[in-house]
């Protein structure tokens, strides 16, 4: 028999697979941007060629290193917060304004999900590519919206974590 608590760890244990998994696309992404990029300047110095598309292959490179690895940022607290202010205020105090900060956050990613997902629908619709490889530039933005999302999971379970601790100060 499984508690209410068992059955939300689970949840959080999947959460934290497909965000692991994904954030591999992520590093591969970076692994081909370094090589791209390395190959660039070799090419560009020693052959006077530089690779066709580079700069426009490392942009979209880049945009998937984030999508990808974001939400496993915040998964592992990786994220850069300032608590010199904070840490002085009072445990109840601390606790309102981490749950502000989530909330806004998570108003602010959910944001971003859903017109990441219109934007791809326009890129789509139009037939955008890239400049120079002619590249469809939809997959790119549907990337960007499933990485956000996975993200506002992850402070879906931290608004969830933090409002419990509250009610329990």
């Amino acid at each position: 028999m499984h508690s209410q608590q068992d059955e939300q760890f689970l949840d959080r244990k999947r959460l934290s697979r497909v965000i692991r998994s994904y954030s591999v696309v992520g590093v591969g992404a970076l692994a081909v941007m370094m090589f791209l990029t390395g190959a660039d300047v070799i090419s560009r110095y020693m052959f006077n060629a530089p690779v066709k598309g580079a700069f426009e292959l490392t942009e979209f490179l880049l945009a998937m290193l984030v999508a990808c690895t974001i939400a496993r940022c915040s998964l592992h607290k990786g994220h850069v917060s300032v608590t010199f202010i904070l840490a002085r205020l009072p445990i109840r105090a601390q606790g309102v304004i981490n749950i502000i900060t989530i909330i806004l956050s998570l108003g602010l990613f959910i944001l971003i999900t859903w017109r990441s997902f219109v934007f791809a629908r326009i890129l789509l619709a139009s037939g955008s590519t890239s400049a120079t490889l002619l590249i469809p530039m939809f997959p790119f933005a549907i990337v960007l919206g499933f990485g956000i999302s996975l993200l506002c999971l992850v402070l879906a379970f931290d608004l969830i974590d933090c409002v419990s601790r509250f009610l329990k100060e």
